[in-house]
């Protein structure tokens, strides 16, 4: 007695590759009708919605993303705002960097990410993409042939050693010695370079003209209301709103060129609204023993936006305030850009972003932004462009299938399912329940949730 034709079930290795295939054909069809399409092209198949449906999530594939799939950048939770939310930007496009990627809405919980269009080998580089602004730790950067950070967090790749520059990027720009625009070193006095009114530099005419109007906001020359904030951020060691201040100086200085413009300045608001965001008094409330902290965290944030606001929007002394006039011109920036960067709780949200969406050495890229978090990452983001230190190259760590998403970890993979957890819900992302974590939690040692517990505690404690 023979099998019917109609009866085999197949493994999810190959249900899975089908439906990596549909998806890109039919990146928005739900579940439901994607069953009788991947029966037609299977006729010997049998195959319930159901099973369709675990796949699609698993996988990271469907429209709408379950309660307990990883949590990731970009999540949008209609129902519980300490997440963070995002929106597909129309006027990102994907093909300015790599044809082999699409922008694809993975539905309300997690948000936006990056699906291969095509088949992607293993080690291959996908894109290389440069920073739209860049903000650079202040204590070390990492020599960019042996960058070891995937991502805009601490992911690590196995076996790689590390040599470090003896300045910091940051003082690098200060003493003339990297490009103020591309970070480009500059490894001698020698040479064509366009001198700012402040001590750094730019490479060329070229660089002097894409980014001197927006570094003007913050120059210590051309922008004197600036000064007591620069100073502040450096002091205090932190990135964001300094990565929040270059961009609201991007935004002006765009603003104040007019219609010449106003392409380019539209469509840099609209990346700037899409970009996922976690205000920070939400970020901090998921974060153990929060209570211990808010008060110092909130007399620093206010702080912080006090000196933003006298930097960009309104100096202290009439003479500083004529001179920003000057440099803002008549251009105006809309209504919701101008809470986001000024107003006190648009500011938190504003620094929620810069978070988020950094990778780890400073930089915010645009197409990079969109990438979402798995603990078993199938990318990683390198520096290794010679000399240019912010340029990022997207390389593949395996063979990646068509309608697959593109994933790189948030978190250090190699540390115990406890410790990752706690890093990604630190971020606002939940409790991670990917597949690794499960699988982990399962045979992982009682011993590493203890030590993870007992941290927090002391962090608590002591205030920090």
């Amino acid at each position: 007695m023979t099998t019917p034709a109609s009866s085999i079930s197949p493994s999810d290795d190959a249900l899975a590759k089908e439906l990596r295939d549909l998806r890109v054909q039919y990146p928005t069809t739900g579940a439901a009708k994607l069953v009788p399409l991947l029966l037609a092209s299977n006729p010997t198949w049998t195959v319930s919605e159901k099973r369709v449906r675990k796949i699609l999530q698993k996988e990271g594939l469907s429209t709408s993303a379950a309660p307990g799939a990883t949590p990731n950048k970009g999540s949008n939770v209609d129902e519980d705002d300490s997440f963070p939310t995002s929106h597909i930007v129309d006027s990102v496009d994907p093909a300015k960097w790599s044809k082999k990627v699409r922008v694809a809405d993975f539905g309300s919980r997690k948000g936006k990410g990056l699906v291969a269009t095509e088949p992607i080998a293993e080690n291959e580089h996908i894109w290389v993409e440069d920073p739209l602004i860049t903000s650079p730790e202040s204590w070390v950067i990492v020599y960019p042939s042996l960058s070891w950070l995937c991502g805009r967090t601490l992911s690590f790749l196995n076996g790689v050693s590390v040599s470090y520059f003896p300045r910091e990027l940051d003082q690098l720009h200060r003493n003339g010695q990297a490009c103020l625009y591309c970070s480009k070193i500059i490894r001698s006095s020698g040479g064509y370079h366009i001198e700012c009114k402040c001590s750094g530099v730019f490479c060329n005419r070229l660089c002097s003209s894409r980014g001197g109007g927006a570094h003007a906001f913050l120059c210590v020359g051309q922008n004197p209301a600036s000064i007591p904030f620069v100073r502040f951020i450096r002091d205090e060691n932190w990135k964001a709103p300094g990565a929040l201040a270059r961009l609201a100086g991007v935004l002006l200085s765009l603003a104040s060129k007019g219609p010449s413009a106003a392409q380019e300045l539209t469509h840099t608001i609209d990346y700037v609204r899409g970009l996922a965001g976690l205000s920070l008094d939400k970020r901090t409330r998921v974060i153990s023993n929060w209570q211990a902290t808010q008060t110092a965290s909130e007399e620093l944030w206010k702080k912080t936006h006090l000196l933003f606001v006298q930097a960009l929007q309104s100096p202290t002394t009439p003479a500083d305030a004529n001179i920003l006039a000057r440099l803002k011109g008549k251009g105006e920036l809309p209504a919701d850009i101008l809470h986001l960067l000024f107003d006190y709780d648009g500011f938190l949200l504003g620094l929620g972003k810069m978070s988020l969406n950094m990778e780890a050495h400073g930089g915010l890229y645009v197409l990079h932004s969109h990438i979402n978090h798995s603990c078993s990452s199938n990318i990683s983001v390198r520096h290794i462009t010679t000399n240019h230190s912010q340029r990022i190259t997207i390389i593949a760590r395996k063979n990646i299938d068509a309608g697959e998403e593109l994933l790189a970890s948030y978190v250090n993979p190699s540390n115990d399912v406890w410790a990752r957890r706690r890093e990604l819900k630190e971020w606002g992302f939940g409790v991670c329940n990917c597949e690794r974590c499960l699988e982990e939690e399962k045979t992982a040692p009682p011993e590493g949730q203890q030590k993870v517990e007992l941290e927090d505690e002391l962090r608590g404690f002591l205030g920090v």
